[in-house]
């Protein structure tokens, strides 16, 4: 449920576009990515989608993970338009949104050899195109670009304003983050490319965060000449309840510890946004 004040803060943002028709910037673009499968990236992903959302912001979830499609299992959404039919050109992204009881657009992913098979070089491109021209309905768009170094996720990358990889402290998790960084950026020239920020989730203490992202920062300096952020740690959610269909954790169980780490993440990033649309409109 919105408060008081991220209902204005998005009625704010709405006068704003009305004013502004035909000036739109294109949304903010989130893409969250796992260096290793099972590390919680779409979790990440469904979560910050629903705390930016109660910030005020108009928010699209897409997930194009095309290999474990799980955030309209995890919204408790239907998935029978999806991103593949996106891909394959049958239908366009917006008839692919469907609302969530969280308040943002998903469009569902599908884990699937068709999926797969649609994700050609020109459909990426018609993709990103339809993802740019979402400006005048959101103001941020999320994205599960699933793991590892596929062709769909290098391009999301290069896309995006901010991309948000997650990671956990197993040792497999932190070679299989660096991979993917060495692999998504091997052809980029140095200094070019997205704000690059690290989630360690499964993490139980700050010690433990701090040592994660120290790993991984140091090999990105020392090889890649690139720093890598940290955007905070998350800590192992025990939960009673099923995950499956029960939501968003931000909302379903806001004072865990679990909810408290995402809520401090996408408080930073609603704050990044702000400041690139006072920058683009100074």
């Amino acid at each position: 449920m919105l408060d008081p004040s991220s209902e204005l803060r998005r009625l704010a943002l709405r006068a704003g576009r009305q004013n502004g028709v035909g000036d739109d910037p294109p949304p903010h673009l989130i893409v969250v990515s796992g260096g290793k499968t099972q590390v919680g990236a779409t979790t990440v992903a469904v979560n910050l989608a629903a705390s930016l959302s109660s910030h005020g912001l108009r928010t699209v979830l897409i997930d194009a993970d095309l290999a474990h499609a799980s955030a309209a299992r995890l919204c408790g959404c239907q998935d029978t338009r999806t991103i593949k039919d996106v891909l394959k050109g049958t239908i366009n992204i917006h008839e692919a949104m469907q609302l969530t009881s969280a308040g943002f657009q998903l469009v569902a992913g599908s884990g699937s050899a068709e999926a797969g098979a649609a994700c050609t070089p020109r459909a990426i491109q018609r993709l990103l195109r339809q993802i740019r021209g979402l400006g005048r309905f959101a103001d941020t768009v999320v994205i599960d670009a699933g793991e590892g170094a596929s062709e769909l996720a290098g391009n999301l990358w290069r896309a995006a304003h901010c991309v948000l990889l997650v990671t956990s402290p197993e040792a497999a998790a932190v070679m299989d983050s660096y991979a993917t960084i060495k692999m998504l950026w091997k052809n980029e020239p140095q200094g070019s490319g997205p704000r690059l920020q690290l989630v360690v989730n499964r993490a139980d203490s700050d010690l433990v965060t701090a040592d994660v992202h120290r790993r991984i920062d140091m090999s990105c300096q020392r090889f890649l000449n690139l720093s890598v952020a940290l955007a905070g740690g998350l800590a192992t959610h025990h939960s009673p309840a099923k995950r499956a269909g029960a939501g968003p954790v931000v909302l379903s169980e806001p004072e865990s510890s679990l909810a408290k780490g995402l809520e401090a993440i996408a408080a930073q990033l609603a704050a990044d946004d702000q400041r690139n649309r006072a920058g683009q409109a100074a």
